[in-house]
């Protein structure tokens, strides 16, 4: 758990607090009233982003957050849940009561959080975990969709959980290779594939340029940003060389990987496969000649 310092008004998030042990000194703005925020089962707190408002969960709740979806950057208490809202409320009605009539008082906390959908346990088994793999965050976070950025760190998980899709599908393709004789039946597994890899592809770019778009820009290029259709690879590669000298298909390396290159001779095949990605999604595999 942790504690937030509200004023003395109940009006106003001073502060997050961290829990101290016994014996610890905690600061926080005087005068102000404390209440704690217990976390749910799995060590996480609810979060919305002000920006987007989008739910996600994260175990960092002390210091300056990143929102997975949008890529907004706030205080911490920016993101305290609309639920955690209620019940500090709550609590601080709770001690105006104790207070002011001197008696004792309590909140019942499972009917302000734990019985709100967005804090039950199972709705967890429905989003994506992860933890971030920098070097001293491992950051914990539950998110709607497998995208994301770290809250605690700021830094994309897009790497590892595309790198590891793509291995997934050359594995089923290895195996499928090997075991499966009826070519109609690797067919439809190659076609699956197809339509998975670009959904894919359309799903980490998408992702990465909401990073693009938290850069100053003019109006118009803005909207052409947020316009740009990755179903069409070679021209959204060539957009993005203009106007931010960053191309997908073409990457500098760094200080231990060698830089990485898609031949021109592999673009026509590109091309050919989102073709044939969209056959398959909007006409059942069938290809209609106007």
């Amino acid at each position: 758990m942790y504690q937030v310092a509200l004023s003395l008004d109940g009006k106003r998030l001073l502060a997050t607090v961290p829990a101290g042990g016994i014996g610890s000194v905690s600061t926080y703005p005087q005068p102000s009233v404390l209440a704690f925020v217990q976390s749910d089962e799995q060590g996480m707190w609810g979060r919305n982003c002000p920006a987007c408002e989008k739910y996600f969960r994260t175990d960092h709740v002390v210091g300056v957050t990143t929102c997975p979806y949008c890529y907004e950057n706030a205080s911490d208490l920016a993101f305290v849940s609309k639920e955690q809202r209620i019940y500090l409320t709550a609590c601080y009605d709770a001690f105006a009561r104790a207070y002011l009539h001197k008696e004792s008082t309590s909140v019942d906390m499972a009917n302000i959080t734990d019985e709100k959908v967005a804090w039950h346990y199972s709705e967890v088994k429905q989003q994506f975990h992860f933890v971030c793999q920098t070097d001293g965050c491992k950051c914990q976070t539950d998110i709607l969709g497998q995208y994301g950025y770290c809250p605690g760190c700021g830094l994309s998980n897009a790497r590892a959980v595309y790198f590891q899709a793509v291995d997934k599908e050359l594995a089923r393709l290895e195996e499928v290779r090997s075991t499966v004789s009826d070519r109609r039946e690797r067919e439809n597994v190659w076609e699956k594939m197809t339509v998975d890899a670009v959904s894919q592809f359309e799903a980490v770019a998408k992702h990465l340029r909401r990073r693009l778009l938290r850069f100053p820009l003019t109006s118009n290029r803005r909207r052409e940003l947020a316009d740009l259709n990755f179903q069409q690879p070679i021209n959204a590669d060539q957009l993005l060389k203009q106007w931010f000298d960053i191309g997908m298909l073409d990457w500098a390396g760094a200080a231990n990987s060698p830089r990485r290159q898609v031949p021109q001779s592999e673009l026509t095949f590109i091309k050919i496969m989102v073709q044939k990605r969209h056959v398959l999604i909007h006409n059942g595999g069938v290809l209609i000649r106007s």
